[in-house]
């Protein structure tokens, strides 16, 4: 619906691994793909809430993906 719409809305959907890691730190590392779900650097599919707050932030403060679904992973 939203790649349909005739806005001039600048969009973005952000896609994280299906598991969150509660307690683990921040590893300061993060990639962004396209609209599929992104392993983890290591094979796992964990995630840091700390990594993926810094990866929201940094597409905050600089905008490199839009009107899109863009997956982060470590």
């Amino acid at each position: 619906m939203l790649r349909a719409a005739e806005t001039d809305i600048d969009w973005l959907v952000v896609s994280s691994p299906p598991v969150f890691l509660d307690d683990a730190p921040r590893t300061g590392r993060c990639r962004a793909g396209d609209h599929r779900v992104l392993p983890s650097a290591d094979g796992t599919s964990g995630f840091s809430y700390a990594d993926l707050a810094v990866a929201l932030i940094d597409e905050i403060e600089s905008p490199k993906h839009h009107r899109s679904l863009t997956a982060v992973a470590t």
